[in-house]
């Protein structure tokens, strides 16, 4: 079994076929190696290491006539003995965090934390401990559901929307259902939290007119690079999927290009067939520029880009443009006017944006405001 360190003195660990680490304490005590496993845990194993250096009392000699194969015989069984008794105590948020963090970082599955979402989390589990009265510092036993109410309580009364504090709830709840993977707790004191009804809806107010100069002002755009971020864009792609789109993923002989699972939302397999345009575009914009790798790279960083914001309200002045519109409102755009006013169905929507659930394509059928007054003014030539 091959052994790596750690940065804790006599603490080490192995990695299974799947790489999950098991920690073990290594001693040498009187040229005898010593070997015991502790936890898949980092912090639980810290405490348990911590304990047998308690016991055995590294810094003196052993009395003679002790036997060392039988302390440690005697201390293994103590520390399966605790396992079982403290499985679920002795352990707080704060760390518990710390573990999960560490467990579900670079793992290729859909678990895994990406460096953006690592920041996203860090930042609510701070704000969590601000807002909680030391709630990181509790001990795992002592959390209750009236201690996650509170903290989204506290959240509300200081102003946070329903959505964030939803946000909040969700991101606690996917901590404790690891803790409950690890056996440290049984139910999910989260699940029972309250949080006020809110419709997450975004009114859409774009005339055709508007459409109309938006897709010419697309068209109109210079730099070839942000012309075909912008048209993607229009064909209802995400922001993220398109900076960090690679070349494998377009085939031009075939006129498809793809979105790998680990590049959208749904974490599934999608290819749309390209519009004439599209195609036109993207030959035109690989015969050009021949990228080996990702289809954009920023020229000053020789990386995908990050932010597109500068020629995106370029893009939107040029437009005349002056309602809130970003480029995810694209997708708002082509479903709103692909349900109301192209009479498309929503399963068609469905499958153009990658919707994971057709109740979020549903959602856009009553979006339009020329709806209600259809119905109103049938009443009335019914009625008169």
């Amino acid at each position: 079994m091959k052994l790596y360190s750690t940065k804790i003195k006599n603490l080490v660990y192995s990695l299974t076929a799947k790489k999950k680490k098991t920690y073990y304490a290594r001693f040498s005590i009187e040229g005898q190696k010593k070997l015991i496993r502790l936890s898949s845990s980092f912090s639980q194993s810290k405490r348990e290491l911590q304990r047998i250096k308690d016991e055995l009392d590294l810094s003196n000699q052993l009395p003679k006539g002790i036997n060392l194969d039988d302390i440690v015989d005697v201390l293994k069984n103590k520390i399966d003995e605790d396992f079982t008794i403290t499985k679920k105590i002795g352990i707080s948020y704060k760390e518990l965090y710390e573990d999960y963090v560490l467990v579900n970082t670079g793992i290729e599955s859909d678990r895994q934390l990406k460096e953006k979402t690592i920041k996203h989390e860090n930042n609510i589990f701070n704000t969590l401990i601000d807002e909680s009265n030391k709630f990181g510092d509790l001990d795992l036993s002592d959390i209750k559901y009236s201690h996650c109410q509170l903290v989204i309580n506290s959240l509300l009364q200081n102003n946070a929307k329903p959505k964030t504090a939803r946000n909040y709830k969700s991101a606690m709840s996917t901590v404790f259902k690891f803790a409950i993977l690890e056996g440290y707790i049984d139910k999910n004191p989260v699940e029972f939290v309250k949080i006020p009804s809110f419709d997450n809806r975004k009114p859409f107010f774009l005339t055709r007119k508007d459409i109309q100069n938006l897709f010419r002002a697309i068209n109109q755009t210079r730099d070839e690079v942000y012309r075909l971020i912008f048209l993607f864009g229009f064909h209802g792609r995400r922001l993220s999927e398109v900076l960090k789109m690679e070349v494998h993923q377009i085939n031009l002989d075939e006129k498809i290009y793809s979105i790998e699972p680990q590049k959208n939302k749904s974490k599934k397999w999608f290819q749309h067939e390209m519009t004439p345009l599209l195609f036109e575009e993207l030959q035109s914009y690989i015969k050009r520029y021949q990228p080996s790798k990702y289809l954009f790279l920023n020229p000053n960083t020789d990386k995908p880009y990050t932010s597109i914001r500068k020629s995106f309200d370029d893009l939107k002045k040029r437009a005349n443009i002056t309602a809130p519109f970003t480029f995810h409102d694209f997708r708002h755009l082509i479903a709103t006017v692909a349900i109301n006013d192209l009479d498309m169905t929503l399963e068609k929507v469905q499958s153009s944006l990658q919707h994971s659930d057709i109740n979020v394509t549903q959602i856009y059928r009553d979006h339009h405001p020329k709806t209600s007054k259809e119905v109103n003014q049938a009443i009335i030539d019914y009625a008169s």
